[in-house]
């Protein structure tokens, strides 16, 4: 027979830990940078949405304010109107763009790998319509400019 001579040291079962939430803003930051990611593959992609209120600005703008003579007594030309006209168009439509975005993710089946990430689901929502707030201040910026 052997003795133990020395009481076995007392092992604790410790729980295995979850991994750390991320915060809030990290969470959402990763989130816009995956939607900029995704937006933003080729050039043509990051231009496209430049073109328009350029288009609008610098030959539709111009073009109609010709066909236009008279514009009021106000003394505001034509093209202030086609700008602020089509700044009320640029926001929705490149919300809904944004908004076929999140379709896609469907599709793909990145919103079902989304949704089981440890975040709240709204950072998803939120992270996806900064992207396309940003992209409309972008458009709208270079619509000023040019007009």
């Amino acid at each position: 027979m052997t003795a133990i001579t020395a009481a076995p040291a007392a092992t604790l079962l410790a729980r295995p830990q979850a991994p750390a939430r991320p915060s809030r803003p990290a969470a959402w930051a990763t989130l816009a940078r995956r939607r900029i990611s995704l937006s933003a593959h080729t050039p043509r992609e990051i231009l496209a949405p430049l073109a328009t209120p350029l288009l609008f600005a610098l030959v539709i703008a111009p073009a109609l304010a010709k066909i236009i003579q008279a514009t009021g007594g106000g003394g505001v030309d034509y093209s202030t109107f086609v700008i602020v006209g089509t700044v009320g168009l640029l926001i929705p439509l490149t919300c809904t763009f944004a908004g076929i975005g999140v379709i896609v993710d469907r599709a793909t089946g990145a919103r079902r790998e989304l949704l089981t990430a440890p975040i709240p689901r709204a950072l998803i929502v939120l992270g996806n319509m900064a992207v396309a707030i940003g992209v409309s201040l972008l458009q709208v910026s270079a619509l000023v400019a040019a007009g």
